[in-house]
């Protein structure tokens, strides 16, 4: 089956320059949120003038689900009420981590211009030609993988604005089940480091360890909010669907279901979709060509057939900063306590819990014992949200020191992933991990994804994410099978044809299918894809 052609992750999308009557004056943009939560965009003609909101009006959202593969389309309407003042506004929003934007469309009024795929330095340039010039223009950036701007300039006066992005991407599977998330809004992230000013519109300083801090962090919101206007349609047999974070109302026929939000829904959380998929009782690996594009997915059986063999020095990690405070430290506890239990007495563990600080629960490991299992649990149950969320020690204590030959050490990195400092956290785990993996649990209602399915990745294991309002235990025996051994480790692909293969290998844990995408030259013939066994 052939596949869009890929975008890279560092795009912009520039919309082609389009001419109107509006005038250009020296704009100054601030963004801020309403009383009533609705986020707004305020501009102002002079420094000192009383700023005037830009409202975000409406946000509607239709998906297209057929098997592993997903479009979606997402339309944002703004209301340009100024009477006639030329004006740029910048929206901070998320998107889908692994989804690829294939087509963006800026209405104004009864003009309509469609964008054009550019690198970020010649999108920039092209519009900021066109804003100077007077044209109505708009460019869409991904600052991260997840969190997006959409800059729109000279809107005429008096009318609805709307950008409509379209998106492509292959689903994640899990252990038989197949996951939609889109997220609706950008969670408040810890900038660790020094302020050191703003290149950007958010509400944010940059930092000398977060400079993009002002690109990703819109305003927080209060109660309320702009409605989320959604749709999902999912093409083909379905037996079993789930929605976590939203009653919903789903109709059905022959062929397809249609589902949609049973109330009022706000842009305060993810929208998350679960829905069943064929088993599988072997490996398996499909390939798709297109383009010049190569994409291999493995898909390992349902059930981890392999035992953890090794024993395991397990480090449990929780994050217990201010942003886990309420039902998610509460779950995030009790996630620490079922992985603890999961334990066999060969093993041997530690616990660091960490805000702006550290503390451990013993200075090294312990041994898997009754008593000290038991003591742990008393020393869990009194770790308390607070502080800020400095992840890089924790990291890289949990990393540190080397893992005695016939052991396996594995790291559990319980938290919401609500910080800036994405690049340095990666690295650390990219550069000290060794023999280790790394795996990462993500619990919250708007989790950072991108973050903790890349620390994962570097870390060669797997990323699992759930709401505080799941069933935790159940999602952590599902994970104990995979804190240990992979069914396949250091999985490649060779071909002469073949190059350029992100990432170049990666290991394969049970009910979770894997890719591999790369580019290839002339007549592909075979592409082997191979890796060890246990």
């Amino acid at each position: 089956s052939p596949l869009p052609q890929p975008i890279s992750k560092k795009y912009s999308v520039a919309v082609s320059r389009m001419q109107t009557e509006i005038s250009v004056s020296n704009t100054f943009l601030r963004e801020t949120h309403s009383d009533s939560g609705l986020p707004v965009l305020l501009t102002v003609t002079e420094p000192n003038a009383t700023p005037s909101p830009l409202p975000l009006t409406s946000v509607s959202v239709r998906a297209k689900i057929t098997g592993e593969y997903a479009s979606t389309s997402v339309t944002q309407t703004f209301r340009n009420s100024l009477p006639a003042t030329a004006l740029e506004a910048t929206y901070i929003f998320p998107l889908p981590p692994d989804a690829a934007v294939v087509e963006l469309e800026l209405r104004a009024g009864d003009k309509v211009v469609k964008g054009e795929i550019h690198e970020r330095a010649d999108a920039e340039k092209m519009y900021n030609e066109a804003r100077e010039s007077g044209h109505t223009a708009a460019v869409l950036t991904a600052e991260r993988k997840d969190v997006h701007t959409v800059r729109l300039a000279n809107l005429p006066p008096n009318v609805d604005v709307s950008a409509r992005v379209e998106l492509l991407q292959i689903l994640p599977s899990a252990d038989g089940k197949l996951q939609w998330r889109f997220p609706t809004v950008v969670a408040p992230r810890y900038m660790p480091g020094t302020p050191i000013g703003r290149s950007g519109d958010g509400a944010t300083d940059d930092t000398t360890l977060v400079p993009d801090a002002s690109h990703i962090s819109p305003p927080i919101r209060s109660e309320g909010g702009t409605l989320l206007d959604m749709e999902v349609e999912i093409f083909g047999k379905v037996a079993q669907l789930e929605s976590s974070l939203h009653a919903i109302r789903v109709n059905m026929d022959d062929d397809r279901v249609v589902v949609r939000p049973s109330g009022r829904a706000t842009l305060d959380r993810d929208f998350i979709l679960a829905l069943s998929c064929a088993e599988s009782t072997a490996n398996s690996a499909v390939a798709y060509a297109n383009g010049g594009y190569l994409l291999v997915s493995v898909v390992p059986p349902q059930e981890d057939s392999v035992e953890a063999a090794l024993p395991r020095d397990v480090v449990f990690v929780i994050d217990r900063s201010g942003s886990m405070s309420g039902s998610k430290i509460e779950a995030a506890r009790l996630a620490l306590r079922t992985a603890l239990h999961a334990l066999r007495s060969v093993d041997q563990f530690k616990i660091i819990a960490f805000d702006h600080s550290m503390m451990s629960f013993r200075s090294d490991f312990a041994p898997c014992t009754d008593e000290n299992v038991r003591q742990a649990d008393e020393w869990i149950a009194k770790i308390e949200a607070r502080g800020g969320t400095q992840m890089l020690a924790p990291i890289v204590d949990s990393l540190s020191g080397d893992t005695v030959n016939g052991r396996i050490r594995t790291v559990l990195f319980i938290t919401d992933g609500q910080a800036g400092n994405d690049a340095q956290l990666q690295a650390a785990v990219a550069n000290r991990r060794k023999n280790a993996v790394f795996f990462t649990l993500g619990i919250d209602t708007a989790v950072n994804e991108s973050l903790l399915k890349s620390l994962a990745n570097v870390g060669g294991g797997t990323c699992e994410l759930c709401t505080p309002q799941d069933d935790i235990e159940e999602v952590i025996l599902r994970l104990d099978g995979r804190l240990g051994t992979a069914l396949l480790q250091n999985v490649s692909l060779s071909s002469s044809a073949v190059s350029e293969v992100s990432p170049p290998e990666l290991n394969v844990f049970g009910g979770r299918p894997v890719s591999l995408l790369a580019k290839y030259t002339g007549t592909l013939g075979t592409v082997m894809a191979t890796g060890i066994s246990g």
